[in-house]
Order: structure tokens, then sequence, then C-alpha cells
């Protein structure tokens, strides 16, 4: 039994021209101390900050701010992890929050927790925190589309399905899918192949998505792109 099939997106030429906004970024000063310890129980703040861990230059985290949950959510949970925190404004309407430079008190306190406790949910670190590939990535790039077909692939697939915290994808909903229909996101170290059947991060996924499309380099296997709709 196989698990996914070559998936080809059918050509669009529509196009819709678009009013430019009046675009402003500020600061937000964020008032809230971070409490360390919630990082073990909120899947949606490991997800944002564990990107960061690696210290990538310039590396920014942005969240669409479409209903008032999720601005409070993020000024109140998640902004104190930052140093920086901006805001960014259409028409002199909060449309984006943007997160960059990770405080060194969260990322000491992973880094010091991570080695004698599950700290981070399989779920994230298997998205995230992979071995890695080092040269196996390199080379030509020649990208295909592969879409899982989910009912087999949950068949063959080799985790428990007894995930119930379901407030990542809620927030991939509230954030982008309710929104754009599809969210895109970026694994580490990912290559495709038979042993993404045992991918905590895919078995997550399966439970919710209608779609799921995985952007492969057929140079080196390598998936640039996870997609969900």
């Amino acid at each position: 039994m196989t698990w996914y099939r070559i998936f080809q997106e059918p050509e669009n030429d529509s196009y819709h021209e678009i009013d430019e906004p009046d675009f402003s970024i500020s600061t937000i000063p964020s008032s809230h101390s971070p409490l360390l310890s919630k990082i073990q129980h909120d899947l949606t703040l490991q997800r944002i900050i564990c990107p960061f861990l690696k210290k990538k230059e310039g590396l920014c985290y942005q969240v669409p701010i479409h209903t008032p949950e999720i601005q409070t959510y993020i000024l109140n949970h998640v902004a104190g992890h930052f140093n920086t925190v901006q805001g960014i404004y259409e028409n002199q309407e909060l449309t984006m929050i943007r997160l960059s430079e990770l405080k060194l008190a969260t990322q000491n306190y992973i880094q010091d927790k991570k080695e004698n406790m599950q700290l981070i949910s399989p779920i994230v670190s298997d998205f995230y925190m992979r071995k890695d590939l080092g040269s196996q990535t390199e080379g030509a790039i020649d990208c295909e589309n592969v879409e899982i077909m989910i009912p087999e692939f949950r068949n063959l697939c080799k985790v428990e399905f007894d995930e119930t915290d379901d407030s990542l994808w809620k927030f991939f909903k509230e954030t982008h899918l309710d929104y754009e229909g599809n969210v895109i996101l970026v694994p580490q170290n990912w290559l495709f192949s038979d042993e993404l059947l045992t991918s905590e991060t895919l078995a997550y996924f399966s439970r919710f998505a209608h779609r799921i499309i995985l952007t492969i380099n057929k140079t080196n296997n390598h998936v640039r792109a996870v997609e969900l709709r």
C-alpha cells in the first residue's frame, strides 16, 4: 500500500488588482514577564520558540492577527519571551505581530531542561530538531509536490494517535487556514522516505488536515515545505 501520490496544482491565470494599503511598523511594549514553566504545556508556544534556538541571524516570526483572541494570546503568553515585538499596521489597523530575538532567559531555560525532561513535545521536536543532514540537502533544486493520502498514511503510520492537544491546529486555523485556506511550514532536516511514517508531526497533522502536500527536491529527496489545507 502506498501513502502518497504525485500532485500537480492546476494553473491559475486569474489576476486581481489589489489596492495598496498604508503600512506602518511600530514597537509593541510587552508588560508581561514570561512564565517559563508554561513552555512545557503550551504546544503553540513551543512551535514559535523552537526555530530561534538555532540562533539563526535575522530570524523572525510573524503572526497574522485576525481576532482579538489571537492578539491577546500573543501579547500575554508569547511576546514576553522576545526582546523585539513589533506591530505591523495596515491603514492604522494591527494586522501582524512580528517577534524576533528570543530572550536569553528562555533559551537557557530550554537548554537546561531539555536534557532532563521531555520539555518539548515530539510533535514540535520532530519538525525542528531532527539531526542535521549536512551535505545531504545540497545540490540542484528540482521540486515536485507529493500529496499524502491521509487514510492510507494513517493505516501505515507507526505513531500512536493518542495526542489530544488540538491547540496548535486551532492556532493555524485562526491565523491562516480560516482566512487563506492553507498554511505552509518549513520542516528542518526531513528527507522524503518511508521513515516519515514514524513522524510525530505528520501523525498529528493527519488528525486534523483535509490535505497535506509536501514539496520535495527530487535531486536529494529533501522535504522543503509542508502545506496544510
